[in-house]
């Protein structure tokens, strides 16, 4: 009986073995597009008035990233303001891929397609935008913040175009930054 038990563990060790061990499949969950981390500067705006959100980015993935940035829609993206401030270079002036003013419930997007090369030698550097408040934003809502919110995902080589649909579908915040618009007094 101790042979069969010794058996019976045995088999039960192995099983947890290889079942513990995932097959790494082709999920892109299975790896990280990059590190992010987002902040707004001011915080909270007049209308008419200008905040500038800044992106972190690190660890890039060699393949490239495409980096969404989404925020309510009572705020736009000001042309011209976006720069890539490279951690060992000066800062360059970078053009978003697309601008989709509010396109999903009440959001807009600003989509950049960044590729490893463009961080420079470090692949690290911090992406630069400003938005302009139009109109007072509601936070009378339940999550009483209006955040401006940013989601990595990795821009494959060879893959099809990247598409407004394809970069603003299963939007998933990983980091956000609260951004809020009030009446000017």
């Amino acid at each position: 009986m101790g042979q069969i038990s010794f058996q019976w563990r045995s088999a039960i060790w192995i099983a947890l073995l290889v079942c513990g061990c995932g097959g790494g499949g082709g999920s892109s969950e299975s790896f990280t597009a990059a590190s992010i981390s987002v902040t707004a500067a001011p915080e909270s705006i007049d209308t008419g008035d200008r905040s500038e959100i800044k992106v972190h980015i690190s660890d890039i993935h060699e393949d490239g990233i495409v980096l969404k940035v989404r925020f309510p829609e009572e705020l736009s993206y000001v042309d011209g303001t976006s720069f890539l401030d490279r951690s060992d270079e000066e800062r360059i002036d970078i053009d978003p891929t697309f601008v989709e003013p509010s396109l999903d419930g009440g959001w807009s997007f600003v989509v950049y397609l960044l590729s490893r090369e463009q961080l420079g030698n470090s692949s690290a550097g911090d992406l630069l935008l400003e938005v302009r408040g139009n109109e007072p934003t509601d936070s009378s809502d339940d999550d009483d913040d209006s955040p401006a919110e940013v989601e990595v995902d990795a821009d494959f080589q060879g893959a099809d175009p990247v598409t407004v649909e394809l970069a603003t579908s299963e939007f998933s915040a990983e980091d956000s930054a609260r951004l809020e618009v009030e009446e000017e007094t």
